[in-house]
């Protein structure tokens, strides 16, 4: 179930209630948290100046401003215990969209591994700040992201 946020005027309450349900989850052996982030930024890389000789104090490295790059995290919990935690570079032709729905497929792939080998765990919550990632990654139709949709809507 995807729950989209609320009207501005209920955001407040609605972030209340769902740090309540974080806390009261937190302490549930049969929960597992999963929070995912994507982004895409622009990623800095140090080139030598005289690509011939090795960088030293005559010949400094120069920060060049490099291309925006999208990547993807998720941090994942069971109980008081870290089960899992991932980030992956997805690369310059990828937007942040992307970096979000790859984040949200690959912790629903990861809390499916996870959960075979714990399994009390009968409620998974998937966090993220993508309500568009969320609705998209479980349609089944055709979309830019479906082929990470692939097997999670079944």
């Amino acid at each position: 179930m995807v729950i989209p946020p609320p009207p501005k005027e209920d955001r407040e309450e609605y972030t209340a209630e769902i740090r309540s349900q974080i806390e009261e989850l937190r302490n549930d052996p049969n929960s597992l948290l999963i929070a995912t982030d994507g982004s895409r930024r622009r990623v800095d890389s140090a080139h030598p100046r005289n690509p011939n000789r090795h960088h030293s104090i005559l010949f400094p490295r120069r920060r060049i401003r490099g291309h925006k790059h999208a990547g993807a995290g998720i941090h994942a919990r069971h109980e008081q215990t870290v089960a899992f935690e991932r980030s992956f570079g997805l690369g310059q032709r990828s937007s942040a969209f992307d970096g979000e729905s790859f984040a949200i497929a690959a912790g629903m792939n990861l809390a499916s591994r996870y959960c075979k080998t714990h399994t009390n765990i009968n409620r998974i919550l998937i966090l993220s700040d993508s309500s568009s990632a969320l609705q998209n990654i479980t349609r089944t139709n055709p979309h830019p992201t479906q082929f990470l949709c692939e097997g999670i809507s079944e």
